[in-house]
């Protein structure tokens, strides 16, 4: 096999009944290029093992496989992530480009490799891009009626997509991603604490370049009980997103910083109200002044 221009990133953990599907939509790509698949393997609890074994068997080469152990499991706020199986695979990645998908989520276009090589190919300036995805309800069995850009983008999509329109929400899908190795291959010590690693992920690369939104669906976004994040408790994210921001905010420069804090204190603000619901009898003017600072405060920074 050739070098691959592509390395298709994929971690699994507990996905027996959904990796193959996952495997399948990325070995049916239809490109003009050679690509790779990096698989880790988090010593699931169920098949999804021995599921990966038998494809890396049937695709000598091409399917680079990992067999962690639960030994090297990275805890973010007490809770077993896969972060170590991230990274690990992104350090071994060959290709001038990855691209990311997890284990129970998967692809709908054979062509989404190639258009996305073919764009970063003729735009040397942009650090990713990416598409929608449709949104899998699993305990409904069906497709949501909002795609994910349309369920999670608070303000609105984009096609040029610079660091300031990430800062604070993110809504870009994992699985539809297609990025410059060369512009993000060192890990910093903060990416081993947030709670987010894509959303991390993505911000330090909008940092070296703007992306590009692609508009058609080209993956599917599975929700199911079992999902890392879509099971936490709504508390849980909401002291995740808390740390993220904490964690985050110094490293990107002060300009770009203040809209970090400004989503920290407003994300603290929103926890105690509804967490300990002691606001209830304070005037609104309190929150209008707020508001009106943060507001100043950010013309100011960019004057």
């Amino acid at each position: 096999m050739c070098s691959p221009r592509v390395s298709v990133c994929i971690t699994t953990y507990n996905h027996g009944q959904y990796i193959a599907q996952t495997l399948d939509s990325v070995l049916i790509q239809k490109t003009n290029f050679e690509f790779e698949l990096i698989v880790g393997e988090d010593d699931s609890d169920d098949d999804t093992r021995e599921v990966v074994i038998n494809y890396a068997k049937q695709n000598p080469g091409k399917i680079h496989l990992f067999l962690n152990e639960r030994k090297n499991v990275i805890f973010i706020s007490g809770r077993p992530t896969g972060r170590w199986n991230l990274v690990n695979n992104l350090e071994h990645a060959k290709g001038e480009y990855i691209a990311l998908v997890e284990g129970d989520d998967y692809w709908i276009d054979q062509s989404k490799l190639q258009k996305q090589v073919d764009f970063l190919d003729s735009h040397p300036d942009y650090s990713m891009c990416f598409t929608d995805a449709r949104i899998w309800d699993e305990d409904r069995a069906e497709f949501n009626d909002k795609t994910f850009s349309e369920t999670y983008a608070a303000n609105g999509t984009k096609q040029t997509v610079e660091f300031g329109d990430m800062a604070t929400n993110h809504w870009i899908p994992t699985g539809s991603v297609m990025y410059r190795r060369s512009a993000f291959e060192d890990f910093p010590d903060w990416f081993y604490k947030i709670p987010m690693a894509d959303w991390g992920l993505f911000l330090s690369l909008l940092k070296n370049g703007p992306g590009w939104f692609m508009n058609e669906c080209t993956s599917v976004y599975r929700v199911h009980g079992s999902s890392y994040w879509s099971s936490l408790p709504v508390t849980a994210r909401q002291e995740g997103r808390c740390l993220f921001f904490r964690l985050v905010r110094n490293e990107f420069g002060f300009r770009k910083g203040i809209a970090m804090n400004q989503a920290y204190c407003q994300q603290k603000f929103e926890n105690y109200r509804q967490e300990k619901n002691k606001l209830s009898n304070l005037p609104k003017l309190f929150y209008k002044v707020q508001k009106k600072f943060w507001q100043l405060l950010s013309a100011l920074i960019r004057s």
